[in-house]
């Protein structure tokens, strides 16, 4: 029987955000609606069959922040303790010994003081958990998600809706992908370097991953080889203009972004050549291809012949 599960969305590019979501799951072979997306909110509500198909689906979004299951909601803190103990009881027996903790995420909200923090889940005491608190590793997380919104760039007092849930899974961005990948962090960038968070974004929605081969004919200093990279793809990359593809000094070259990333054994290779008057073989297959095609103005570079 298929539950209910809360997404957490970021609030960047929320128009890739539903097609990013898609791709995943198709990439993992889960069936699911889409359908309440908005894009006006970072919070979404799906059916899924269980814990494992939401946590594969969300393990490598970067639209997304977390999914939970979701054990109740409602417009204020007395509807939403209605809820959960009118839908969620079956799951408590489970947890009851666990160790655990509780989190809050507030959405265009103000900070509270861990003393109203620790009175805000206080008010859970009905659940009864025996488990130890642990406020490093527990092996569950309870999750309150408050949604305010603001008025004269302050927030209101009084949350607009609240959900709770159980923890299943932070997104690739959560954990970091988005830090890792900032470009001023590498060794090796130019002025036209493309954005690193939607070269991750393509890559999801090309269906990167181990075991497939990924092409960028207009590869650059390498942004979307890094990506593809990152989601475990193999990378070849190709240019017309060599300059990029040697890089400034030795230090400062594709092959040193990979050792930097410690994804070396994924890339192939980057070579200068047209790629209308490519030097593949005929046979050779190519999973996805992800560019960012060159206009031509920025860096001065002609078409050498149109397909």
């Amino acid at each position: 029987m298929a539950k209910k599960y809360l997404v957490y969305l970021a609030q960047s590019y929320p128009n890739f955000r539903k097609a990013e979501l898609e791709s995943l799951a198709v990439l993992n072979n889960i069936k699911v609606d889409l359908s309440s997306h908005d894009e006006s909110s970072p919070f979404m509500i799906v059916e899924l069959e269980n814990d494992d198909e939401a946590y594969r689906w969300i393990d490598r979004s970067i639209l997304s922040r977390g999914i939970y299951e979701l054990w109740g909601h409602g417009a204020n803190l007395e509807e939403l303790h209605k809820n959960v103990q009118e839908t969620s009881k079956q799951y408590w027996d489970e947890y009851m010994e666990t160790s655990f903790k509780f989190d809050i995420i507030s959405y265009q909200g103000g900070k509270r003081s861990r003393k109203q923090q620790i009175e805000l889940f206080e008010t859970f005491s009905y659940l009864a958990f025996k488990g130890a608190i642990k406020m490093k590793s527990p092996d569950q997380t309870f999750t309150i998600l408050e949604k305010y919104h603001v008025i004269d760039r302050k927030p209101v007092e009084i949350a607009d809706y609240i959900w709770f849930g159980r923890e299943i899974n932070l997104s690739a961005r959560s954990k970091g992908a988005l830090d890792k990948y900032l470009i001023p962090q590498r060794p090796y960038y130019g002025t036209t370097t493309f954005d690193s968070e939607l070269a991750l974004i393509t890559c999801n929605l090309s269906l990167c991953g181990p075991g497939k081969f990924m092409y960028d004919p207009f590869t650059g200093t390498g942004a979307f080889l890094y990506a593809g990279a990152f989601f475990g793809s193999s990378v070849f990359g190709s240019d017309i203009d060599v300059r990029p593809l040697r890089g400034k000094n030795k230090d400062k070259t594709i092959k040193k972004n990979f050792e930097y990333y410690k994804t070396s054994t994924l890339f192939c290779d980057a070579v200068c050549m047209d790629f209308t008057n490519n030097s593949f073989r005929k046979d050779f297959l190519i999973d996805s291809i992800v560019c960012d095609p060159p206009y031509g103005v920025r860096e001065g570079l002609k078409v050498c012949e149109t397909i």
